[in-house]
C-alpha cells in the first residue's frame, strides 16, 4: 500500500512557478506568496470541502472541510480576489449548491481565464450499474443510488471541456477519500480512482490516490490528509 505526502505537497506540484514565501504542514499557515509570471486573465474557484454529512449511514471524516479552507486561503494569499472565490463546507456544500455555481462559472469566465475545481470528501461508485459511474460525495449525498444527489464525475467532466473549447483552462483536485463503508464496497474504491485518472480534454488533473492507492487522514500527518 502506498500512503501519500501531506496534501500540501500537491499544491507545490501543481503551483510551483508562483513561489512560496512558507508554507507549513496542516492546519497551513501561508504566508504571502510571491510570483514573478506574467498573469493573464481572471481566476476562478468552486472549493468544497466536506468533513460531516447529513447522512448518518456516510462515515464522518475529521479535516475534509480544513483542507478546503486552507486552499480557499491559499488562494487569497497567492493574490486572487476573495470576490472569485467560491468556498462551501459542510452543510453548504450541497449537491444543489455546486451544479448552481458550476453554471455561474459557465456564464462568467472567458477565454484566456482560469478555474479550479476542489473537492475533499468522499468518493465512490454507484454498485449496481454494469458501466461505473464515479462520484464525488457533497454534504447532502444519499447513502446510495447516488445519481439522485451526488456528482457525477463524467457530468463534471463535460462542463470542464465546454470550457476548454472557450479557451478556459481548467484545474481540478480531488482529495477524495474512500471507505469501504459506502455503496460501492472495495471495488468502489479502485474503480473509482481509475475513472478520474483517465484523460480529459485539456485539463490539469490532481488527486489524491492512484488505483491500487489509498486516501487516508490522521493526525500523524499534521492534522489532515496524507498519500
Amino acid at each position: 500500500m502506498k500512503f501519500r505526502k501531506v496534501l500540501v505537497f500537491i499544491f507545490l506540484i501543481l503551483l510551483s512557478c508562483e513561489g512560496f514565501a512558507q508554507i507549513k504542514a496542516k492546519g497551513i499557515i501561508v504566508d504571502t506568496v510571491k510570483s514573478s509570471a506574467k498573469k493573464s486573465g481572471k481566476t476562478y474557484a468552486l472549493i468544497f470541502g466536506i468533513s460531516k454529512y447529513k447522512n448518518p449511514a456516510i462515515p464522518q471524516l475529521q479535516y475534509a472541510d480544513a483542507d478546503a479552507r486552507a486552499f480557499y486561503h491559499y488562494l487569497i494569499n497567492s493574490g486572487i480576489d476573495s470576490n472569485s472565490l467560491i468556498l462551501r463546507t459542510n452543510e453548504t456544500a450541497t449537491y444543489g449548491e455546486f451544479w448552481a455555481n458550476i453554471d455561474y462559472l459557465t456564464n462568467i469566465a472567458q477565454q484566456g481565464d482560469k478555474i479550479y475545481i476542489y473537492f475533499s470528501g468522499h468518493g465512490d461508485v454507484e454498485n449496481k450499474t454494469i458501466v461505473k459511474d464515479a462520484f464525488l460525495l457533497p454534504y447532502d449525498a444519499p447513502r446510495n443510488v447516488y445519481p439522485i444527489s451526488a456528482i457525477n464525475v463524467m457530468l463534471l467532466k463535460s462542463w470542464i471541456a465546454t470550457w476548454s473549447s472557450k479557451g478556459i483552462m481548467s484545474i481540478f483536485i480531488a482529495d477524495a477519500c474512500r471507505s469501504g463503508n459506502l455503496a460501492g464496497g472495495r471495488e468502489g474504491m479502485e474503480a473509482a480512482a481509475n475513472i478520474m485518472k483517465d484523460k480529459w480534454e485539456d485539463e490539469i488533473k490532481i488527486l489524491s490516490c492512484q488505483p491500487g492507492e489509498l486516501s487516508l487522514e490522521g493526525k500523524q500527518w499534521g492534522g489532515g490528509c496524507a498519500i
